[in-house]
């Protein structure tokens, strides 16, 4: 099977933006995991964070990590395991607002 993945990222100002993440499955059903790294200086807006999908059925997504506050310097890892449908086109959409270092 052919999966495709790649990110892509907008913004709004210098201090807003969306980072997306596109997902494609051209042949055969696929159980994939998707990965994202977010620097610790990126504020993520956890409630906005929400895959859409296109096809004929809704792909069943399970997060399976998200780190914690525990080191405030510390990147984000935001990971979710999914099953494609053949055709399948998803997109990760990840708001975010970013911190200014002084």
């Amino acid at each position: 099977p052919t999966v495709k993945v790649w990110s892509s990222q907008g913004g709004f100002e210098q201090q807003h933006g969306v980072l997306t993440v596109h997902v494609t499955n051209d042949e055969t059903p696929s159980e994939i995991e998707v990965s994202q790294i977010i620097p610790y200086y990126v504020h993520l807006r956890y409630s906005q964070v929400r895959w859409k999908c296109e096809g004929k059925s809704v792909p069943r997504v399970q997060k399976i990590l998200k780190n914690s506050n525990a080191c405030p310097e510390a990147p984000t890892l935001l990971q979710y395991r999914m099953t494609l449908e053949a055709q399948q086109a998803c997109e990760l959409v990840i708001p975010f607002d970013k911190h200014i270092l002084k």
